[in-house]
């Protein structure tokens, strides 16, 4: 007895202006669960059309084949009876198993990992699909291995009963060498620079798995709009391959700054200024300013200047140069020396080593003077398809700081240890909405748990708590998170809605959850003459938006 002889699924139409129903009966089914079948049935709603008929059929019977039913026949037609009725009739036929598979030819590639593709086929229902994929991934293989010119054929198919051994044949082909690399659109950036990032070396074996990374390494560079897909040229007579890339260079000079009014007494506007050049000469070395004024009594400044390619490798070398003054508290000089190691598109691996020194200017000079030296440990992987306004991906980020503090008045040292972590996803949902979520914890940790002024994590405003003044709170632990739902309007375009909560500790303490700073309201950003421009509206636990406050930032490339 056959597992399902009936199947009979009655559908309610709309066509023309009028209802009517729609009776299919499939008749035949033993293998497809009927759930399954009625999803490829359910969306089709012209079974008055022939040739949507068909098409309908040629899905059912491709389904089948899926499942190892190469001989299966689906005929459908047709029957007036009041309403119409569609009748599927199904011959299955019989289950073939791929038994085997033999690959003849193989010489300059490993026969292991050749068969390996088609290990996970073997002994299962045969699907030309997942045959076809095997296929792919032998001739990826190669490509690897220099060989572009390869070609796998089938010569024969073998069947006992229900069960099918396949032979094939490769001709390998011979060693091809990259002949040449074109940058079509180039002005500035210099080609040698970006060979030598994307690893492709003019006379050397083809390499196509660095191809494929190729156009990933350009876009992460930061100094391009748009990058094509490779265009690949096989010249057969000398066995050469050519490569050429169309790009779109950026502009190489990034202007950025945000400012919010702080209503204290006496109040006044804060804010910050970033300059960068991130491609000076065509060589994608940069040089960075970072102004910022957090509060009245607060001013601080950086300067750094990035070197690429240190050795002829994927190292970038970083000096840096940092002052952070406050009036009534301290005043810090750091320098910094970092190697970053950006090896695989998307990672980043840096170490570093800090020197510094910090004056105590209170009043009771309590804190005391004193010098610094550390290292530091930085790991970031960035997937998002964007850089300022994702649609996918996520962010990792993190910064470990362990430093010694030799104090002059006491001639004792301290130990104390700084750690950054930040992730961020964003989630595509549907018709442009993406769900942004952003998790932050920074902390600060000592050998006496004692934090010194200069050291301590700040919180509040744009970079944390919107809805509060910049950096307002400070502690020596935060846990911040914010959840922001997302309509993407165009590639550098967005508004949002969105709740910054945050979790702040003290020395030796547990984080304080009835007084946690939480933030809401509403952002949007957008391209403008001047730039990109993003608003966020905000307030603060306990507040209406009526009161909010205003956060204005703008991001400008020229």
């Amino acid at each position: 007895m056959c597992k399902n002889i009936l199947l009979i699924l009655t559908l309610a139409l709309i066509q023309a202006g009028r209802v009517w129903t729609a009776e299919v009966v499939i008749r035949g089914n033993q293998a497809a669960s009927d759930t399954k079948l009625l999803g490829i049935i359910q969306p089709v709603t012209c079974f008055n059309d022939s040739a949507c008929i068909d098409s309908l059929c040629e899905r059912i019977a491709r389904y089948y084949r899926e499942l190892g039913y190469l001989g299966v026949r689906v005929h459908c037609y047709q029957v007036e009876d009041g309403d119409s009725s569609l009748m599927i009739d199904i011959n299955e036929g019989p289950r073939y198993l791929l038994g085997s598979v033999d690959v003849k030819g193989v010489e300059i590639a490993e026969s292991v990992s050749v068969y390996e593709a088609f290990n996970d086929l073997v002994g299962e229902p045969f699907d030309p699909e997942g045959l076809q994929s095997a296929i792919d991934r032998v001739l990826r293989f190669y490509d690897s291995l220099g060989y572009p010119l390869v070609n796998i054929r089938s010569e024969a198919v073998a069947s006992r009963g229900d069960t099918l051994a396949l032979s094939f044949r490769v001709h390998e082909g011979p060693l091809a060498k990259l002949r040449d690399v074109i940058f079509e659109g180039l002005k500035t950036t210099r080609e040698e620079v970006l060979l030598a990032e994307t690893g492709l070396k003019k006379g050397k074996p083809f390499e196509g798995r660095l191809v494929e990374g190729a156009r990933k390494r350009l876009l992460s560079l930061g100094v391009f709009d748009s990058v094509s897909e490779p265009d690949l040229v096989f010249d057969s007579m000398d066995t050469t391959v050519s490569i050429r890339f169309y790009v779109r260079e950026a502009a190489s000079t990034y202007f950025s700054g945000y400012a919010a009014y702080a209503p204290s007494p006496g109040g006044a506007l804060v804010g910050s200024i970033d300059l960068e050049f991130t491609n000076i000469g065509g060589t994608l070395r940069r040089f960075h300013v970072l102004w910022e004024k957090p509060d009245k009594g607060r001013l601080a400044w950086m300067l750094d200047y990035a070197e690429p390619r240190i050795f002829s490798k994927p190292l970038t070398a970083t000096l840096s140069a940092e002052s952070d003054v406050c009036d009534t508290s301290y005043a810090s000089r750091k320098l910094s020396l970092v190697l970053n190691w950006h090896g695989i598109s998307g990672l980043e691996v840096g170490l570093g080593l800090i020197l510094g020194t910090t004056k105590d200017r209170s009043e009771s000079g309590a804190q005391g003077d004193f010098a610094e030296k550390g290292i530091s440990f930085s790991l970031t992987y960035d997937s998002h398809d964007h850089p300022l306004n994702p649609h996918s991906g996520f962010l990792l980020e993190l910064v470990q700081r362990t430093s010694e503090l030799r104090y002059d008045q006491e001639d004792e040292t301290r130990q104390l240890s700084q750690l950054h972590v930040v992730g961020d996803w964003a989630l595509p949902v549907a018709g442009g909405f993406v769900f942004f979520n952003r998790v932050l914890f920074e902390g600060a940790f000592s050998s006496d748990q004692s934090i010194p002024p200069s050291h301590v994590v700040r919180a509040g405003g744009l970079g944390s708590v919107r809805g509060y003044g910049e950096e307002v709170f400070s502690a020596d632990k935060l846990l911040a998170i914010t959840v922001e739902p997302r309509l993407i309007v165009s590639q550098d375009s967005r508004i949002y809605a969105f709740i910054d909560y945050a979790l702040l500790a003290g020395s030796g303490e547990s984080f304080d959850t009835e007084s946690a700073p939480v933030g809401y309201g509403l952002g949007v950003m957008a391209m403008a003459k001047g730039g990109i421009i993003r608003l966020d509206i905000a307030a603060g636990r306990g507040e209406s938006l009526a009161n909010a406050r205003l956060h204005f930032t703008v991001l400008r490339r020229f």
